[in-house]
């Protein structure tokens, strides 16, 4: 009896231990996975949007022209009509909704109140929408950024949507960013960055290691 008690406290020890990791590592999985689902929709909406608005730059990696030969607001708009369309979206999220999600910076977890509404940043011509897709995560349209030579667009979306969590920029929510603007910046007051170390899964502060099994449940 005494050794079938000692067995079953160890069992209960080593499942101790064991099991907030294996929850943790299939948390970090199911955000990897819905990262990479989301990109996949984005891709293949911006390849449609752009052969058939005869838009090849909005696939190339930097846009050098946005401030020299700025896109017309009517193109602009356009665009964002067209790939929208591709999103097959259930409605789109008014901003005074947006406004209420609560959401959290990447390091330190603090919430950052309203920030969810900046999914849709407002580019000096446009402010995209944000669009709610059937499968509940969000998309936002896209804005054309414009500095300099960093020049590209940027596509806010929330891999799992804004009624799930944890709302947390370089987790759950990112920016699709082909310029050089701050795209290598990833912390709790710079997060545009996280998007292309989640991409290559490399951690910001160190290379070696993997981006999505150092992420901080």
């Amino acid at each position: 009896m005494a050794e079938v008690l000692i067995t079953l406290g160890i069992i209960g020890v080593v499942a101790a231990l064991t099991i907030p990791t294996l929850v943790n590592n299939y948390r970090k999985k199911v955000l990897e996975t819905g990262f990479k689902k989301s990109m996949s929709t984005i891709q293949q909406a911006l390849n449609t949007t752009a052969a058939e608005c005869g838009a090849d730059y909005l696939l190339k990696y930097r846009m050098d022209n946005l401030v020299t030969a700025p896109i017309p607001k009517e193109e602009r708009e356009e665009i964002n009509r067209i790939f929208a369309e591709q999103l097959k979206y259930v409605r789109i999220l008014p901003m005074g909704e947006a406004h209420k999600i609560k959401t959290y910076s990447f390091k330190s977890k603090n919430e950052i109140g309203d920030r969810y509404q900046m999914l849709n940043p407002w580019d000096g011509v446009i402010s995209p929408k944000i669009y709610l897709l059937p499968d509940g995560t969000t998309i936002a349209g896209i804005a054309f950024q414009t500095h300099g030579t960093y020049d590209g667009i940027k596509i806010g979306f929330d891999t799992n949507g804004p009624y799930k969590g944890p709302n947390r920029f370089g987790y759950d929510l990112f920016f699709f960013d082909t310029g050089y603007w701050q795209a290598t910046i990833c912390n709790d007051s710079y997060y545009y960055g996280c998007f292309k170390y989640a991409q290559q899964d490399q951690w910001p502060d160190d290379l070696t290691k993997k981006y999505w099994d150092n992420l901080k449940l």
